[in-house]
């Protein structure tokens, strides 16, 4: 029973002087304390203990736990009897929810430590090991006990083996001594095989910006190095793969375009060839019927100066017929050749550029469009089968896309030396090329004509001549309505 207690004890349970005089010391004390206590508070009765100190938790009045440093004394008579026990009780509730809340804090931050799937390490302000977590702990063969870890450097554990842990504390010393986050990949030997960590030291700063120490992060990377591995020799094997198609499928076009061209030729020599064929025809018959009238000597001088006429006249017929046929047959040979070729040739500029586009006659007649050739008559060593090659290509593109059906046209070809460079440019009075397909015009594939037959590697043709073959540069310059031009520039159209 409480003989005395002081308004502070009062005003802490929120009772009154009188009600607590009422009531016992173990009506305001938790039972769960009372009975850890109750061994030490009898041997204080049975005069074996003079005092003892504790902390014990009281109940207030409206049940709220408060903490209380407890220093209890006990007051005797001469003869050592009993009289009455001092109880001085300190109020720690504050210093006691403070604690809770550090231990409640270290026991997530342990929990979410040690199950990171990450190996962590804490450092020191001088490069050693505060802590580690039980992920680090199963990779560098330590026990379930860190003591004896702190203090110690990553080489003193091996830390990612023995060149592995030495570069860990040297990035834990860069990380100190200039504050930057430091990153690197470590491999290392394992009984398993070959590892590879990546590894990440930052560094934490207290609240004036000092470095009071640094966290390493690591995880393993190996099963992704493998995979990227596997990756880069798939996607290596599947660009081969492309590669070869493109180039056979741009070597299909290449055959079909000699095709077209072979098939345009055939038509053309028809026509002079089939006139000469009549003409020589009918000048047997006239030969023939001639001679027959000599022979019967009924040839009158009208009728020989009638056949001489006419044979001169056929003679003409002929001979205009047959020049067309060599004409074209010679620009054939010329520029067949070089389609499938890469070699340099010294050439006529001037005369082998119409010759190439007087190749594509055929293509020319089923269209109004017309063509001009501006260029040096000199004779330079060229690149001859990509100049036809970039002739034709950019020729049949702009007949099948840059004009309707009979619709007049014109385009102009130009080929001049400038600083150095040797430039060709096509140009046409088209219909131009939308902005928003402009970048795409160089795609394999990429076509708008598609069903008209169109395959779309016209210009991804020209590109890879220009780009691989030339080494130089392909402009395209355009505007809805305003026409096209190609402006191509290298060092090696010429030597």
């Amino acid at each position: 029973m409480f003989l005395r207690v002081n308004p502070g004890f009062c005003i802490n349970l929120g009772y009154t002087e009188q009600a607590l005089l009422k009531m016992n010391i173990v009506d305001v004390i938790l039972s769960e304390d009372v009975i850890k206590d109750e061994k030490t508070f009898g041997e204080i009765v049975d005069n074996r203990r003079h005092s003892y100190r504790t902390e014990l938790r009281y109940i207030s009045k409206n049940k709220e736990i408060l903490w209380g440093h407890l220093n209890l004394t006990a007051v005797r008579s001469s003869d050592g009897a009993l009289r009455y026990l001092v109880g001085i009780t300190e109020d720690i509730t504050a210093r006691k929810t403070a604690e809770n809340m550090i231990e409640d804090l270290q026991k997530r931050y342990h929990g979410i430590f040690d199950n990171s799937y990450q190996m962590t390490a804490i450092f020191g302000e001088y490069g050693r090991i505060l802590d580690i977590n039980e992920t680090m702990k199963k990779v560098v063969k330590i026990d379930d006990s860190s003591k004896g870890i702190e203090g110690l450097t990553p080489s003193e554990i091996e830390m990612f083996g023995a060149v592995g842990s030495l570069r860990v504390q040297e990035m834990v010393d860069e990380c100190l001594s200039t504050g930057q986050i430091i990153r690197h990949v470590i491999g290392f030997e394992e009984t398993s095989g070959e590892i590879a960590v990546d590894v990440t030291v930052k560094p934490i700063f207290d609240e004036s910006g000092n470095i009071r120490y640094c966290i390493s992060e690591a995880h393993d990377i190996s099963d992704l190095l493998k995979l990227t591995g596997s990756l880069e020799q798939q996607v290596e094997e599947r660009t081969r793969d492309i590669v070869s198609a493109q180039q056979k499928l741009i070597e299909a076009e290449k055959m079909a375009s000699m095709g077209r061209l072979v098939a345009g030729i055939a038509h053309e020599i028809n026509t002079p060839v089939g006139v000469a064929k009549t003409g020589v025809s009918f000048l047997q018959e006239q030969v023939k019927e001639t001679w027959k009238k000599y022979e019967e000597e009924t040839l009158s001088k009208d009728e020989l100066s009638t056949f001489l006429t006419s044979l001169g006249e056929l003679s003409d017929i002929l001979e205009q017929n047959l020049d067309r046929a060599i004409k074209l047959i010679r620009d054939f040979k010329m520029t067949s050749a070089d389609q499938s070729s890469h070699e340099m040739r010294v050439v006529p500029v001037k005369k082998y550029i119409e010759a190439v586009m007087y190749s594509l006659r055929p293509r020319f007649k089923q269209s109004l469009v017309t063509w001009s050739v501006s260029a040096p008559e000199e004779e330079l060593n060229l690149h001859v089968g990509v100049i036809n090659q970039i002739l034709i290509n950019l020729s049949i593109n702009a007949l099948v896309h840059a004009y309707r059906p009979e619709e007049s046209g014109r385009i102009h070809i130009e080929y001049y030396q400038e600083n150095g460079e040797s430039v060709l440019v096509f140009k046409d009075d088209g219909c131009g090329i939308p902005e928003e397909m402009q970048d795409r015009i160089y795609e394999p594939f990429f076509t708008t004509g598609r069903g008209n037959g169109n395959t779309g590697l016209g210009l991804s043709i020209i590109y890879n001549l220009v780009k691989d073959v030339l080494k130089g540069e392909i402009e395209c310059l355009s505007h809805e309505g305003g026409g096209t031009t190609f402006r191509i520039s290298c060092r090696d159209f010429k030597v």
